[in-house]
């Protein structure tokens, strides 16, 4: 109500789930980092972990370089491996999990078109093999 942003203290696991921007204290934050949120459970379901803290992941990163690493913007090795899976499905959540992690808020998916490509995910899901997989396939 006063149009000032709500100030969020820093949690202890902050580092493994903040935007970029929330590490700035920028002003200039919006519903995109819900986004941000979203492509953080999106990753945990593909890759059984948080960017930077997935079971492969060294135990020696400290908070203090994981803020950094997401500040930058920087993508996590678990990237790599997920693009390596020949499943469409999967494929097509690592895509809504790199288009909600953009370090630029403005450079994320909107709400809706996130809305939109899960829709097509499940439609691929329950009717497995037939035109929305094909679609999937295709990254469209």
């Amino acid at each position: 109500e006063t149009g000032e942003p709500c100030p969020l203290p820093d949690a202890p696991d902050a580092g493994l789930v903040r935007s970029p921007e929330e590490y700035r204290h920028s002003r200039l934050m919006s519903e995109r980092i819900d986004l941000w949120a979203l492509g953080n459970v999106l990753h945990y379901i593909l890759a059984g972990g948080y960017p930077f803290s997935t079971p492969d992941m060294p135990k020696e990163r400290d908070r203090k370089e994981i803020i950094q690493l997401s500040k930058r913007g920087v993508r996590p090795p678990s990237f790599a491996v997920i693009a390596e899976r020949d499943d469409p499905i999967e494929l097509e959540m690592l895509r809504l999990v790199t288009r909600t992690r953009r370090r630029k808020a403005e450079d994320r998916m909107e709400a809706r078109d996130v809305v939109e490509r899960l829709e097509m995910v499940k439609r691929a899901y329950g009717e497995g093999g037939n035109e929305a997989v094909k679609v999937l396939r295709r990254g469209g």
